[in-house]
């Protein structure tokens, strides 16, 4: 059975471990150092946050995704935005509704918050054009592109 739910502060060791199996993954990130300490901090400060969100998608009792996400003041504006920080399912688990659920949940949340804008990026460089297919399927639109040097 597959369900989304809210992590816990037990979520975090295998959220860390998704968490370097997508820095690995990704073409963008794979470059940098990866800090399993500092992802656990960020992700236990989206669970003990009210403006955080952490999400997990769960398959027969294992967690095999996760989305992570502040609400924060725009930098222009004392309008707060829902940022997403990362999304990522396991690549043996794509292909079904895990991703459409985690962001569906994300969405929901930061509209439930009331915040002015619910805004996901695709910065990993692994499909994106099916993340943001699918994005698009749940309602978002494409309002920018991101360069990089």
């Amino acid at each position: 059975m597959r369900m989304i739910r809210n992590a816990t502060s037990e979520d975090i060791p295998r959220m860390v471990e998704l968490g370097r199996l997508m820095h690995a993954e990704s073409p963008n990130f794979r470059g940098m150092r990866f800090d399993a300490d500092k992802l656990a901090s960020a992700v236990r400060h989206a669970i003990n946050s009210p403006a955080g969100f952490a999400g997990v998608a769960e398959r027969d009792g294992q967690v095999i995704g996760g989305l992570v996400a502040m609400a924060v003041p725009h930098y222009f504006s004392p309008d707060e935005v829902a940022c997403d920080l990362a999304l990522f399912v396991a690549p043996e688990h794509r292909g079904g509704m895990a991703a459409a659920r985690l962001v569906a949940a994300y969405r929901d949340w930061g509209k439930a918050l009331g915040v002015a804008k619910v805004q996901m990026g695709v910065m990993a460089g692994v499909e994106a054009w099916m993340v943001e297919a699918l994005c698009e399927r749940l309602g978002a639109r494409r309002v920018g592109v991101v360069m990089e040097f």
